[in-house]
């Protein structure tokens, strides 16, 4: 047996006895459920994948059901997950998908890729763990495998060169079980810290393993990190302890969800509640928050304010919504500002 043949094989068989194989878009398999679950698992562990993946089907259990939610629903079913741009390019794929191809997921590659949010690492996935077709992948835990078992650092240069090393190992049948098999050796064996050789089916021919050359990894993707502050509005209304909350459709931070309204300074902050007409009855500022995304670091300053008893408030329903703890709206809302809220209540 070749070395090629070799290395799926010996995947394959680990699979076989040790991949995992009842992931919850495993069983009852569609394009829709392993899409779906695709986008999610896209810079997102598999265990809290898994809960909002259920909550999802539970209540969209199909691609008819989920085009009827408005971006607002999914948003709000979304809430807590992060990478909000994936539940947009859910919202926009399920439209797609009923209007161009009257609700079927197209079985071709290339047509696959016009999807918003599928990239050929999402497409090969969907097509192969559906259809066994024979599309490689290459997301973070497979890159991560086979930079060890290849010694050479993945970088967007050598990109092609990974994609054309799949495409050669990968076996002309049971395509789905080999990509599935080599996720679940990245994820639970070649881990990023510690990686588990002693368990590895293809080891004995791991340049790494051979050399015992683990240096560490260089992380996948390398952003520029800015550093931003901002002021967190906190109004809240005394007659029913509301909380005012803004759909932010034009930022490029939480695009489309309700946050607190939030400023450059301060200053703006004091412009923006004179130009409303608040009366304030007591200001306070609360305590510093720290937030970190991977190309940015937020420094939040929340302010406190709590209206005059009186004060006549009037905002878009459009744009603006008042939270209450006793019944809270179906919106969506960050990780972020759902802690702030909880320590609020």
């Amino acid at each position: 047996m070749n070395n090629i043949a070799n290395i799926s094989y010996k995947i394959l068989s680990w699979y076989q006895l040790f991949g995992r194989k009842n992931l919850p878009w495993q069983t009852h398999k569609t394009m829709y459920r392993v899409w779906l679950s695709e986008i999610m698992l896209q810079q997102t562990q598999v265990e809290i994948v898994k809960i909002y993946f259920n909550k999802f089907i539970q209540k969209y259990p199909n691609i008819y059901a989920l085009s009827r939610a408005s971006l607002n629903q999914i948003l709000h079913l979304w809430s807590g997950l992060g990478y909000y741009i994936r539940a947009h390019n859910v919202y926009k794929t399920s439209k797609i998908i009923i209007q161009k191809y009257n609700g079927k997921f197209p079985e071709n590659f290339h047509s696959l890729l016009t999807l918003p949010g599928i990239g050929k690492t999402t497409a090969g996935a969907i097509l192969s763990l559906v259809h066994d077709k024979r599309y490689p992948i290459l997301d973070g835990n497979v890159k991560r495998l086979f930079s060890r078992y290849l010694s050479i650092q993945y970088s967007l240069k050598k990109e092609k060169y990974f994609w054309k090393y799949l495409n050669k190992i990968m076996p002309k049948k049971n395509c789905g079980n080999f990509n599935q098999g080599i996720m679940d050796i990245g994820s639970q064996i070649c881990t990023r810290y510690h990686p588990k050789c002693f368990l590895c089916p293809i080891k004995t021919n791991c340049k790494t393993y051979i050399n015992q050359s683990f240096t560490p990894l260089k992380n996948i993707k390398q952003y520029k990190i800015s550093k931003v502050v901002i002021w967190n509005l906190i109004l809240i209304r005394q007659r029913n302890k509301a909380i005012l909350l803004k759909n932010q459709k034009s930022s490029k931070i939480w695009k489309n969800l309700f946050c607190f309204p939030y400023f450059s300074c301060r200053e703006l902050l004091l412009i923006w509640l004179n130009i409303n007409k608040i009366q304030v009855d007591s200001i306070e500022e609360m305590q510093n928050i720290q937030h970190k995304f991977s190309h940015l670091h937020l420094y939040i300053i929340p302010i406190k304010i709590i209206i005059k008893y009186n004060t006549p408030i009037k905002f878009s329903k459009k744009n603006f919504v008042w939270y209450r703890f006793k019944n809270p709206p179906k919106i969506g809302i960050p990780t972020l500002v759902k802690k702030i809220l909880k320590k609020l209540n």
